[in-house]
């Protein structure tokens, strides 16, 4: 469903792959990733997330470049 998602949305050249991993939340690879979680809206909508605390591990995410 986020890959049909994705796909209607225009995601930059320079977005950055990323694999959700065992542990992992939105909030804190946003934390890690940018020290902020204000990206937090645009990666939801890149991915198709209805619900940024619903992930799962293996999933891939769009982010966008730091």
């Amino acid at each position: 469903m986020a890959a049909q998602a994705a796909a209607s949305v225009q995601i930059p050249a320079d977005a950055v792959k990323h694999v959700v991993q065992e542990g992992e939340t939105l909030y804190g690879i946003c934390m890690e990733q940018y020290h902020s979680m204000a990206q937090i809206p645009q990666i939801c909508a890149w991915n198709g997330l209805a619900d940024e605390n619903h992930i799962s591990v293996g999933q891939e995410l769009y982010l966008p470049a730091k």
